[in-house]
């Protein structure tokens, strides 16, 4: 900024600086309901030393579905739900697609892009139900819980049943209900079940229910990577501490958003350099809903007459959506709605393995760690269920990505080898992949394994390999077959944890997550001659060990 006031921003001087500074990250899920999803959530922080009344904020959108000389049309179409004359924020949603002429319809079809608005900036100063619900100028920042949905632990003792829930059979006979403290199995606070905590002999850490009562860190008992207690008490002491979930900064219904409230779609002439000429072209103009051209089509779109005070921040939030055509995308929008509405919480996989390899003549030998079968989601508790071995020629794995759901998208990926637990669960899941009718393959309760040998495999050829752990899901009788640790009532399709490998355009690898590996098997030197263990000669000293699927004293 120059010091010139918001009302002389055009003065013959030149073009002001609004004093406007945005800082923006994006966010991507593996999970296969949300890895076609991008959202990007931006900061904006006016730091100039003026009141800005009429910002706009929103994005300038060019996606570029196809280019050349096809001649073909593009479309762009705004949709929109209205519910009693007030315009719902959970489904503002734009998206393009290409069309070929007939003549052309050989070429491969060309998905669905798609901008959805999911939050905008909140307005807690006029007095008005700016998001139509039932809330006027709420903030997240006022140090209330304005939609009352923030919950202390709940003190319903270490059997987890209050006088509420079903088989509820009177206070707890260790007095651990109603004592006015988070109680917890756990008496070193370590995260562990140590010998000596496990009171009622189920072989699993019983505490409280946290909720959202989790302090200052935001991360709680129930949590992989629980760091133990805050220091500053505020952890399940039965008060709203700044850092908790559903309060203030970390809750965004908190917020009286200002909503979508301007979109405008164009032929594109690449004028954004002209800020007086693109704010009254673009954005003090009405909204266009259709727009079909062969040209270059932009559009820009956004929360409108936002006012920022000196040093004040606001927020917006996009997500970028891609899909097989317009259905698959509003079905990919809906699940982005879902994750934003619970905080962006969503389906919680177990932890990676951690996978070692080892190559030889024509041999490839996988090994993986145990860290993840002690994973706790935070709805289902401890919920691991199995491993599941993928192997391919590609380092993203496309030549293997050939299970299709319902409509006939590609979904998942097919593993070569899969290790589930030997729990009754096997086989495709109860619960399908939703409005997809597609089921995971739980496996065959073959029991689980740590090692995996390819001998498919040829000298000299590169092989990209990983190994993901994915847990139970849910439906309603799995607690009670002890498939979960948390009696959660809703039900879930499993989820798997994420794997990647980045090449650079060379084709070398520049990273790659715990769980993979890439192995490249070579003949062996001349004269090279296998080691050998000859366990009949092997005398036992002292204790045991355990291997793969075979015990043996030493």
């Amino acid at each position: 900024p120059d010091g010139t006031p918001d009302t002389r921003e055009w003065s013959d001087g030149g073009i002001a600086g609004a004093g406007i500074e945005v800082e923006g990250r994006t966010y991507a899920w593996f999970h296969p309901l949300a890895e076609d999803l991008l959202v990007s959530v931006y900061r904006v922080r006016n730091y100039s030393d003026y009141v800005l009344n009429r910002v706009v904020t929103g994005m300038w959108a060019d996606a570029n579905i196809v280019r050349g000389d096809y001649n073909a049309a593009s479309f762009i179409k705004a949709q929109y739900d209205y519910e009693g004359g007030g315009g719902r924020l959970d489904f503002d949603i734009l998206y393009q697609w290409h069309q070929f002429p007939q003549q052309l319809s050989t070429y491969k079809k060309i998905g669905t892009f798609a901008f959805a608005f999911l939050e905008s900036p909140g307005i807690a100063y006029n007095g008005l139900d700016d998001d139509y619900d039932y809330l006027v100028d709420e903030s997240m920042e006022d140090g209330i819980d304005n939609d009352g949905d923030w919950l202390p632990f709940a003190d319903v003792g270490l059997d987890k049943l209050g006088p509420g829930d079903v088989g509820y059979r009177g206070p707890d006979a260790d007095g651990t209900q109603g004592n006015g403290k988070w109680d917890t199995e756990d008496l070193n606070l370590n995260g562990a079940l140590d010998k000596g905590e496990d009171r009622n002999q189920n072989n699993k850490l019983d505490f409280e229910p946290v909720r959202d009562d989790r302090g200052t860190d935001g991360i709680g008992p129930d949590e992989n990577g629980w760091p133990g207690p805050d220091p500053d008490g505020s952890e399940t002491n039965g008060r709203m501490e700044l850092g908790e979930p559903n309060f203030d900064l970390t809750d965004i219904d908190e917020a009286d958003q200002a909503g979508l409230k301007h979109i405008y779609v164009y032929e594109s002439r690449k004028d954004l350099k002209d800020d007086r000429g693109f704010w009254d072209l673009y954005l003090e103009r009405d909204a266009e809903d259709v727009v079909e051209s062969d040209e270059d089509i932009v559009f820009t779109f956004g929360a409108r007459a936002v006012k920022l005070d000196t040093m004040e921040w606001a927020r917006f939030t996009i997500a970028l959506v891609m899909g097989e055509d317009q259905d698959d995308a509003i079905r990919n929008k809906a699940t982005m709605q879902r994750i934003y509405n619970a905080n962006y919480q969503f389906l919680t996989p177990p932890l990676q393995p951690t996978l070692v390899s080892n190559v030889s003549n024509k041999k490839v030998q996988l090994y993986w760690d145990t860290d993840a079968e002690s994973s706790r989601d935070p709805f289902f508790g401890e919920d691991f269920n199995g491993y599941r071995v993928y192997r391919s020629t590609d380092p993203q794995f496309l030549d293997i990505k050939d299970v299709s759901d319902a409509f006939g998208n590609v979904l998942l990926f097919k593993p070569v080898a899969i290790y589930d637990k030997q729990d009754g669960l096997k086989g495709p899941h109860p619960i399908p992949f939703p409005n997809l009718g597609a089921h995971y393959d739980m496996g065959k309760d073959s029991g689980l394994k740590h090692t995996y040998v390819d001998t498919l495999v040829e000298n000299g050829r590169t092989y990209y390999y990983a190994v993901t752990s994915i847990d139970a899901g849910n439906d309603w009788d799995f607690y009670e077959r002890g498939l979960v640790s948390e009696d959660y009532p809703m039900q879930a399709m499993p989820s798997e944890s994420a794997f990647s490998i980045t090449v650079n355009p060379l084709g070398e690898v520049v990273y790659r997550d715990r769980n993979t590996a890439v192995c490249i098997p070579v003949e062996p030197a001349a004269g090279f001659v296998e080691p050998l263990v000859d366990s009949l000669k092997i005398k036992r000293i002292s204790g045991w060990t355990r291997g793969g699927t075979w015990n043996i004293d030493v």
